[in-house]
């Protein structure tokens, strides 16, 4: 299975946010700011499921170097094609 980066994935991301809105909602009163509405929340669960209903890679814990495009020819030892 491939892997990816952490920032890549949905599920992190949708994990974040709710931590940020649940983070805010708990400072909101205090400081006199709107509350943001508990749908978010719901929007938030529904992206989540959807980012692990459709994970096809896992997060790798080291960075993963660049793939090359499969339209590369890689270089030859003696130069291109024999011309130096």
């Amino acid at each position: 299975m491939e892997t990816k980066q952490w920032w890549k994935s949905k599920t992190i991301w949708s994990a974040v946010l709710a931590v940020l809105i649940t983070a805010y909602n708990a400072v909101a009163p205090g400081q006199h700011w709107p509350a943001i509405p508990e749908q978010v929340y719901v929007l938030l669960t529904a992206f989540g499921l959807y980012g692990l209903r459709t994970a096809n890679t896992t997060i790798s814990s080291a960075p993963v170097p660049p793939k090359a495009p499969d339209n590369v020819v890689p270089a030859q030892k003696d130069g291109i094609g024999g011309i130096q």
